[in-house]
């Protein structure tokens, strides 16, 4: 997951799983047990607007800020509203009944009640708010200043290298079984750690596989191995790679001759 430089000031609470206070509402790590909820609802956070298509509508849309686009989906929409409210439930910790909206003289502003305070968060901190529960989660950040046709060719590359056909319980079993640990134990953690230990599992057997390539004497790296470190992913991208091919050009592998 790319970091934003904006949020780099976090990552002592995400590694420590500490709630993120911000404009006096704590915003808390979604845990392992709630993962399933977390990937039903979050999307509800991720709206592009530059995507809408609903024809006169859309540029109309596309002016509304995050929290103005959100609660008219809501309105429209009673699945989105429960989704909605669920996210907001999970990374505030509190009921239903603690979270409303408010339109004071046509401003919206969403109160939420935590811990006996109430707070009110406007449109314009809504999202910084919606930003930060999704980086918390090591759910990618979509900065729309981004040009959208680089923001629509990175969706489709993600496509792409996705593996739909692995489940959650297929992720949460097979971090187990590496970790050598009980999945009870993964259901206390976060999703942001649970997210980094599979990221971390992938470095350590990348390494393992390229330093075995390397040592067997049959193949060679243009710089070197470029996993350095175990401990370290490679600084090159492979995001978009697809065959060995792709992966000998980047990576500037030469395979040996053995015949």
């Amino acid at each position: 997951m790319e970091k934003p430089e904006k949020f780099k000031k976090y990552d002592k609470n995400l590694l420590w799983e500490i709630p993120i206070e911000i404009y006096g509402l704590h915003i808390y790590p979604v845990m392992m047990r709630n993962i399933y909820e977390f990937y039903d609802s979050i999307s509800t956070l991720q709206i592009n607007p530059m995507e809408l298509n609903f024809g006169g509508l859309s540029e109309a849309l596309s002016t509304l800020s995050y929290l103005e686009l959100a609660i008219f989906f809501a309105k429209n929409d009673k699945t989105f509203q429960e989704r909605l409210n669920t996210i907001l439930k999970l990374a505030f910790r509190v009921s239903d009944e603690s979270i409303r909206v408010n339109n004071k003289d046509g401003k919206l502003a969403l109160i939420v009640v935590q811990n006996g305070k109430e707070i009110e968060i406007s449109s314009g901190k809504f999202n910084r708010v919606k930003d930060l529960i999704c980086y918390q989660n090591a759910i990618e950040v979509v900065d729309l200043k981004e040009n959208q046709r680089i923001l629509e060719a990175n969706k489709r590359v993600d496509s792409l290298n996705s593996n739909s056909d692995l489940t959650i319980e297929d992720q949460i079993f097979s971090v187990a079984a590496i970790s050598q640990i009980d999945i009870k134990d993964i259901e206390r953690w976060s999703i942001y750690r649970f997210k980094r230990m599979t990221e971390s599992h992938d470095n350590i057997i990348n390494y393992k596989i390229f330093k075995s390539a390397e040592m067997s004497g049959f193949v060679t790296f243009k710089g070197g191995n470029p996993f350095k470190s175990w401990m370290t992913k490679s600084k090159d991208t492979t995001k978009e790679l697809k065959t060995v091919n792709d992966l000998a050009k980047t990576f500037g592998i030469g395979v040996k001759n053995t015949h």
